[in-house]
């Protein structure tokens, strides 16, 4: 077999998936994950219960696309359970994109920093590859779109004006600081899209960028508005707070104070890396591949940072998975354009693409990931085995607790957090219901008064690890 067909670059790229599958199974996917908590749950529960028009963003919101329970609610209609149907999702997902910019790189060898860096994320951004967050999707239908027009004479070109927008379209759905991206692909690439606004053509992403921000629109307009998100932008003052936060975080990493090791090591990497390329820039060439990545990963930092929802999530640097993933795949694609000098820009790609993953490793494998008040996964697994009932506790002891147990049926307090609303009856269908004291209340009384019913204590205070609980009847009237 040829070294350089199709076929051969089919076998090494499902060599290439057994190990990194093998590896993320027992680390990252979602029903072996040792933080999973009620963000990651909340796309479990909606593949049971996915409504179309209603369920387009996530519960409680109008932000953030749901096309992984979409997805998940696909798989669980054929069988699936629901939390297997979203680990599913996560691979499919994951596997999609490996493979859109594997069959893009020219030096398949690369293949193996790319599947580390996709599969194995660095400790800031483990998100990019959890079902709890917009990452997957994102990268999923930017990679698509970037795959789609490299590969475009495979398509007739109508088809190709069609769908382009179209899949933007489905990248914005998925998260707004896809925008960043899509400004980034129209100047990077205007001279090759140019030809799709001529008159004769123009009609086809017209068309299509109509039904998909048309799409978008009708999904906004059943989604549940919320208040958190009426302010846009950062005010200057809180952006500039935001700033030496992240000034901080890099001293602390550079100067080897912080508590993660990993975290430092990548950081020289990357800088021996930075250097490098300023003693052979002569030898390098910017493909646009390159060139997009990096101005996209540029774009949608300074688009995050300008978001108010930075500063009321407490500037997490988690928010910026994106931006470091794209920054990563301008380094990889920048080497793979090399004509000459490989033998020093292999090895080091692959050695920061292995650090980085270390990192996120060194991270689940030696911190507790434990919160105060919050359910362990041993914990929620405990619970979820002790019978049929129902459940009312905080946000994080009660959604997580549902989605690994297909016999109980959990909400939190009422108030903004109960982002599953047409589950809260579910709850007192229950004969009884467990209240969990951790995180919601100070103490567990006689009586409880939630969604206007009343609730009375029927047994005595029982704990499981750091959780308090007891058992309650609902006083029918």
């Amino acid at each position: 077999m040829s070294l350089n067909t199709p076929k051969f670059h089919l076998l090494i790229f499902g060599l290439l998936m057994i190990p990194i599958c093998w590896g993320f199974a027992e680390i990252y996917a979602i029903h072996n994950y040792k933080g999973f908590n009620s963000d990651h749950a909340i796309h479990a529960m909606m593949s049971r219960d996915f409504h179309f028009s209603e369920d387009l963003y996530y519960w409680n919101q109008n932000r953030l696309g749901s096309f992984i329970p979409m997805l998940g609610a696909l798989l669980v209609s054929l069988g699936f359970s629901a939390m297997l149907a979203s680990v599913a999702v996560q691979y499919i997902l994951l596997a999609a994109i490996l493979f859109f910019l594997y069959d893009l790189l020219k030096n398949k060898i690369l293949g193996i920093a790319l599947g580390l860096l996709l599969f194995f994320p660095h400790s800031s951004f483990i998100n990019q590859v959890l079902i709890g967050h917009p990452y997957l999707a994102q990268n999923f239908f930017i990679c698509l779109l970037i795959w789609m027009f490299f590969k475009r004479e495979r398509l007739p070109k109508k088809l190709l004006y069609f769908l382009l927008p179209l899949i933007f379209g489905f990248a914005v759905w998925s998260s707004e600081i896809s925008l960043a991206s899509g400004i980034v692909f129209a100047l990077v690439f205007f001279k090759d899209i140019k030809p799709a606004l001529q008159r004769k053509n123009i009609i086809y992403p017209i068309f299509s960028f109509i039904l998909s921000f048309g799409f978008i629109a009708y999904a906004k307009a059943f989604s549940n508005k919320t208040h958190n998100f009426d302010t846009q932008f950062i005010r200057f003052g809180d952006f500039w707070i935001g700033i030496k936060k992240m000034a901080h975080f890099i001293w602390e990493t550079a100067s080897f104070t912080t508590n993660k090791p990993p975290n430092s090591a990548l950081f020289y990497s990357l800088l021996l890396f930075l250097i490098l390329l300023l003693v052979f820039k002569k030898k390098f060439k910017f493909h646009k591949l390159s060139k997009f990545f990096l101005w996209s990963a540029l774009a949608s930092f300074f688009l995050v940072t300008l978001s108010n929802w930075w500063m009321v999530s407490s500037y997490p640097l988690r928010y910026f998975a994106f931006s470091y993933l794209h920054l990563m795949l301008a380094l990889l694609f920048l080497i793979d354009s090399l004509k000459i000098h490989k033998w020093i820009f292999y090895p080091l790609i692959i050695a920061i693409s292995a650090s980085n993953a270390f990192s996120g490793i060194y991270l689940v494998n030696n911190f507790t990931l434990k919160v105060p008040d919050r359910a362990s996964k041993e914990e929620m697994l405990e619970i979820s085995n002790m019978g049929d009932f129902g459940i009312i506790g905080s946000y994080w002891n009660s959604y997580a607790i549902d989605a690994l147990s297909p016999k109980i049926e959990a909400s939190p307090n009422s108030g903004y957090a109960v982002r599953y609303k047409r589950g809260v009856d579910l709850v007192f269908e229950n004969d009884s219901i467990m209240i969990i004291r951790n995180g919601y209340l100070d103490s567990l009384k006689d009586s409880v008064q939630e969604f206007n019913r009343t609730l009375i204590k029927i047994g005595k205070n029982k704990k499981i690890g750091q959780l308090e609980y007891a058992f309650y009847q609902e006083i029918k009237k």
